[in-house]
């Protein structure tokens, strides 16, 4: 008896676990619908919160899209500008020197010395620097012995020309005598043929001795002799003086040809001056080195000679030109005259004015571009070669006929030029369409559509519409507003 009831005593303890874990579930299901209930709740309090928000948010959008019955827009309107916008084109520009040269060496030999350096400011004339060739000073003093050699030579042959003359005059005096000869023997011949003729009549007639007219013969016969020695005389002479013509017709050639060998004599000479003269550079300017490539006692190499670097570089500074490249649909209207503003990135603030000074008259087929030239004085150096910044050309004035507005004033813009502006009219704001011309980024030109006297809207705050109730504020744009739109 007693054993069996030990031995049913032991399930006891098992009914006891059993109630517990009973318990446990009780409260883990009690624990998971409390929390099942929280997240209802939240999702529900949001929906409905959300909702709430996007309808108050949407009332507030349509309040701030349709302004209640009886509310007024302020509106800030500017008077068109009484003109039109001018033609103009903006482009990079590049500062150059007006005139500027690279000095090259024309001589082979040492840089004897260079009294210049970058910066230095020259004179027109100024030797700058001197290269050491001493066989082209060799040279000069050759030449110049060449031509004193030669200049004497030609004296002797002018002397001599001079002698030749002077045989030359004595021979044709003495075919003068000879030819007075010749007259006087005429004259006796001619006397002594009348006087043996009168002789022979008297002979004939028995008044006088044969003896008389053989004498008077003789006589006769002397003068002719004499007559023909007077003669032979003249042509001696004449042949002498031919001679005498021919010597100095040589001599004469003799002196062309003294002189040619002087000529040429000189011209080696000045040859020779000149490569001297190459060993010493000169300034072709009054400007400022602007390129120092070599110092003294560096070897120059002529240019010719396969050298291709300067030793120095002069540049006119007190003017300068700017290079800019104007494209195709600005070259029509590109003049000389037209008035530029450049505007250079190193020094801000400040604008230089100059004119078209010159121009291409072609465009490069590369890019089709055309170089344009402004001339610019450069008196307080402030502009310096290489500098660059943009350049403003005005190529056609503003129409007299046309209005402008601030940019921003201009709404719809259509790429056929036709846009709308509003105006304010009795309090209220009007739609009108306008037709659109140039527009600069900052100003845009009206061509028709608008008075000038309208009152245009710049600003509002709020909606704005055909018939929108406005208040409307005269006001003057600042630059920086209108760029800013």
């Amino acid at each position: 008896m007693v054993e069996q009831t030990r031995a049913e005593a032991p399930p006891a303890p098992r009914a006891a676990s059993q109630a517990g874990k009973k318990s446990r579930s009780r409260w883990w299901i009690l624990l998971g619908a409390l929390a099942l209930l929280v997240v209802v709740g939240g999702a529900y309090w949001y929906t409905q919160h959300s909702g709430r928000t996007a309808q108050a948010s949407e009332t507030a959008g349509a309040a701030d899209r349709e302004p209640a019955a009886g509310s007024v827009t302020r509106v800030e309107v500017v008077t068109p500008t009484p003109h039109g916008l001018p033609r103009t084109t903006t482009q990079p520009g590049s500062v150059q020197a007006f005139r500027f040269a690279k000095l090259y060496a024309q001589v082979s030999g040492y840089l004897k010395e260079q009294t210049v350096d970058i910066g230095d400011k020259v004179k027109k004339g100024d030797v700058l620097a001197e290269i050491e060739a001493p066989a082209y000073v060799e040279a000069v003093r050759v030449a110049e012995a060449a031509v004193s050699q030669a200049e004497a030579k030609v004296s002797v042959a002018e002397s001599q020309v001079d002698t030749a003359e002077a045989n030359y005059k004595a021979a044709k005096a003495k075919i003068a005598q000879a030819k007075a000869d010749v007259e006087k023997a005429q004259a006796s011949v001619k006397y002594r043929e009348s006087q043996l003729a009168r002789i022979k009549q008297l002979v004939r007639s028995q008044s006088i001795e044969r003896k008389v007219q053989d004498e008077e013969q003789d006589r006769y016969d002397a003068a002719v002799a004499d007559l023909h020695a007077y003669q032979a005389n003249v042509q001696t002479d004449e042949a002498e003086a031919d001679a005498a013509a021919a010597k100095v017709e040589e001599m004469k050639s003799d002196v062309e040809e003294a002189k040619a060998d002087r000529d040429r004599a000189k011209a080696d000479l000045r040859r020779a001056e000149v490569f001297v003269g190459f060993t010493r550079i000169v300034s072709p300017y009054t400007g400022v080195i602007t390129l120092r490539s070599f110092n003294a006692g560096d070897f120059i190499n002529l240019s010719s000679e396969g050298s291709g670097v300067p030793l120095l570089q002069v540049a006119i500074t007190d003017k300068m030109r700017v290079v800019l490249l104007v494209p195709d649909r600005d070259v029509p209207y590109v003049d000389v005259g037209d008035p530029a503003v450049v505007r250079i990135d190193a020094l801000p603030g400040r604008d230089f004015k100059g004119k078209v000074a010159r121009y291409s008259h072609r465009e490069d087929p590369s890019d089709r571009t055309m170089r344009t030239e402004i001339d610019l004085d450069n008196p307080e150096e402030l502009l310096h070669d290489g500098m660059y910044g943009g350049v403003t050309i005005t190529l056609a004035p503003a129409s007299k006929d046309h209005l402008s507005l601030p940019t921003r004033c201009l709404h719809d813009v259509t790429e056929d030029g036709n846009g709308a502006v509003f105006v304010v009219r009795d309090g209220k704001a009007k739609r009108l369409p306008v037709k659109v011309g140039r527009d600069n980024g900052r100003e845009i030109e009206i061509l028709s559509g608008l008075g000038k006297e309208e009152r245009v809207v710049f600003r509002y705050n709020g909606a704005l519409a055909d018939g929108t109730a406005v208040q409307a504020e005269t006001v003057r744009p600042e630059p920086e507003q209108v760029a800013a739109h």
